[in-house]
């Protein structure tokens, strides 16, 4: 079934050519309805996205990250992820 909703949210996969680009995302205000993951979980969430690359996409709303931001952040903290 194909998601329906505004034209206006888009999906990741967002390209990053290098570690260097200045290329950041923030989360959108909306975004705070949901907790951010911390210690243990985080850590496995980073490394699963390490063994399994992003398996989600991150979805943006006004150019700000709505639903993804553990799986942004996760993916920046480990510097390979084919979301950056």
């Amino acid at each position: 079934m194909e998601a329906r909703g505004p034209s206006n949210f888009q999906t990741a996969p967002i390209s990053k050519e290098s570690e260097n680009d200045q290329f950041h995302l923030s989360p959108h205000p909306l975004a705070d309805v949901f907790e951010t993951m911390d210690g243990l979980a985080f850590d496995g969430l980073k490394q699963s996205i390490l063994d399994s690359g992003l398996l989600e996409p991150i979805t943006t709303y006004q150019n700000k990250i709505l639903d993804g931001r553990n799986r942004y952040r996760a993916c920046v903290e480990n510097r390979s992820c084919n979301a950056l």
